[in-house]
C-alpha cells in the first residue's frame, strides 16, 4: 500500500515538473517570438536601431537662411546707410541749387505782389478833406499835431494807415538772402511804402492848420 501511494506522489511530481518546463518552453518562445516580431515592424519601417545605447545631442534649431531677396534688401539697406551711393552727392547738389532758386523766385514774386498791392491802395484812397482830432485847436497854438480821434470820419484815413503798416511788414518778412536783385526791389518798394505814409501825415498837419486857422 505504502508503495503505491510513493509511486503515484512520483508520478505526480514527474507530471508537475513536466508542465513546469512546458511552460518555461511556451514562455520563453513566446517573448522570442515577440521580439523577433518587433524587429521585422521596425524594419519595414525602417526604424530598426542598433542594440548599443547612442547618446542623442541636443542642438538649437538652426536658423532660416535668408532668402535672396531679402538680402538684396539688406544690402541696399547697408549702401544707404553707408552713403556710397555713386550719385548721391550730384542729386543733393542739384536739389540744392533747385531748393534755392524756388526760394528766390518766390521771393520775387512776393515782392512783386506787394507792389501791385500797393499800387491799387493808393489809386483807391481819397484823401479826407475834415479829421477830427482828440482835441480842438485853439487860438496861438503851436507844437506836435494831436493824435485823431476814433471817429467814422477817421475811419478812411486809419484804414488806409493800416493796410500800407500791414505792406511794410509782409516786405521786412521777405529775405534777400544774400541776392541783389532782391535787395534792390525790397529797398525800393519798403521807400515808396514810407513815402505814402508821410504823405499820410503831411495831409494831418495841414487839416490842423486849417482848423487852427479857423479858431
Amino acid at each position: 500500500m505504502e508503495e503505491e501511494e510513493q509511486d503515484e506522489e512520483t508520478a505526480m511530481d514527474g507530471l508537475l515538473d513536466s508542465r513546469v518546463a512546458f511552460a518555461t518552453f511556451y514562455r520563453d518562445r513566446s517573448v522570442a517570438d515577440t521580439k523577433s516580431r518587433s524587429r521585422r515592424f521596425l524594419h519595414s519601417f525602417g526604424l530598426q536601431r542598433d542594440r548599443t545605447v547612442q547618446t542623442e545631442s541636443f542642438e538649437s534649431p538652426s536658423q532660416p537662411e535668408p532668402s535672396i531677396v531679402q538680402q538684396s534688401i539688406d544690402d541696399k539697406d547697408t549702401h544707404a546707410s553707408k552713403g556710397d551711393h555713386p550719385h548721391a552727392e550730384p542729386f543733393t547738389a542739384i536739389e540744392r541749387a533747385y531748393t534755392a532758386h524756388a526760394a528766390r523766385v518766390t521771393r520775387l514774386e512776393t515782392l512783386e505782389r506787394l507792389h501791385d498791392a500797393l499800387g491799387s491802395l493808393i489809386k483807391s484812397f481819397t484823401f479826407p478833406r475834415e479829421l477830427d482830432f482828440a482835441r480842438p485847436p485853439t487860438k496861438g497854438e503851436a507844437g506836435v499835431v494831436p493824435d485823431l480821434a476814433y471817429t467814422r470820419r477817421n475811419v478812411g484815413f486809419r484804414e488806409h494807415e493800416q493796410a500800407l503798416l500791414r505792406l511794410l511788414s509782409e516786405a521786412d518778412a521777405v529775405s534777400s538772402e544774400g541776392d541783389e536783385e532782391v535787395r534792390v526791389k525790397r529797398k525800393e518798394f519798403v521807400e515808396a511804402v514810407q513815402h505814402e505814409l508821410e504823405l499820410l501825415e503831411e495831409g494831418r498837419l495841414r487839416v490842423w492848420q486849417g482848423q487852427m486857422a479857423g479858431v
